[in-house]
């Protein structure tokens, strides 16, 4: 990444925190991958530290599940109903025992 590019691109960018805007002295990594560009910054004012996530400009093709994957199992149960929430958090406030047994009596 040119200079240029990074000065354009810290032009925009303000700190989330105290709204300062960053100057190139406030970056403190760059790292490359295949989706893009990621800077470190932070800011000279608050120090806070943010990570920002520069795309590359071309698209990544769709990844595909594995073979062997299976695809998520539509349920057929009707959604949870606020019937459901008070009978479960009225079980579990007299429930005395371990993680396991909670989830053998499931």
């Amino acid at each position: 990444m040119d200079a240029g590019s990074l000065s354009a691109i810290l032009k925009r960018l303000v700190c989330p925190r105290c709204r300062k805007r960053y100057e190139g002295a406030d970056v403190l990594f760059i790292s490359a991958g295949d989706s893009g560009k990621a800077l470190t910054l932070r800011c000279v004012r608050c120090r806070l530290r943010v990570r920002v996530m520069l795309p590359s400009g071309k698209r990544q093709p769709p990844r595909k599940a594995h073979p062997n994957a299976e695809a998520p199992a539509r349920s057929k149960r009707q959604p949870i109903s606020e019937a459901d929430v008070l009978r479960v958090q009225r079980f579990l406030a007299d429930f005395r025992g371990s993680m396991e047994q909670l989830l053998q009596q499931i």
